[in-house]
């Protein structure tokens, strides 16, 4: 199907980006990072770089390659692209699968990187909650946010101030 889109569409066509994205997406599922990376950069160079400009689609794209660098223990090279990812995605987005993926990515870097242990809760109880509103097509990554939240440890309660400790007189 890619060389015909590449026929036909051509190399820099949006559709051709999109089929890019999805197979190195489906590559990195299956762990199979140094395979699914040309096809990661040939996504962004089309998606990201190129004349496109559909945010949710950058976005996914930005997701994948976090996801292979997070997949390879790349914490710190993910970071930037999984932070650009949810700027796409925007705080209005509507809950979807790709926005989960990138919340949870996100907090296994910053968790990978030993960083804002608050912030890597966050984003994984709101992954959790939307792959769990999603239902049954996402329950296998509700189901790996689960368990990477069962490894966390416990918040921590904020401290307390003593009586008369702090305050100004």
């Amino acid at each position: 199907m890619l060389a015909l889109q590449r026929r036909y569409l051509g190399d820099d066509h949006f559709d051709t980006g999109v089929s890019e994205a999805g197979i190195a997406e489906i590559l990195v599922e299956l762990e199979r990072y140094d395979d699914a990376l040309p096809h990661v950069r040939e996504a962004e160079r089309i998606l990201v770089h190129g004349s496109s400009n559909v945010r949710g689609t950058q976005a996914w794209i930005l997701t994948v390659h976090g996801e292979l660098l997070v997949g390879q223990g790349q914490f710190g090279a993910a970071l930037p692209l999984l932070e650009q990812a949810m700027e796409r995605f925007g705080d209005g987005a509507a809950a979807s699968t790709n926005h989960a993926l990138a919340m949870w990515t996100l907090a296994r870097a910053l968790n990978g990187l030993g960083r804002d242990g608050d912030r890597v809760r966050s984003l994984a109880e709101q992954a959790r909650a939307t792959f769990t509103s999603l239902g049954a097509m996402d329950a296998h990554y509700r189901d790996a946010v689960v368990r990477f939240l069962d490894r966390l440890p416990a918040r921590q309660a904020p401290r307390k101030s003593k009586p008369g400790s702090g305050g100004t007189k």
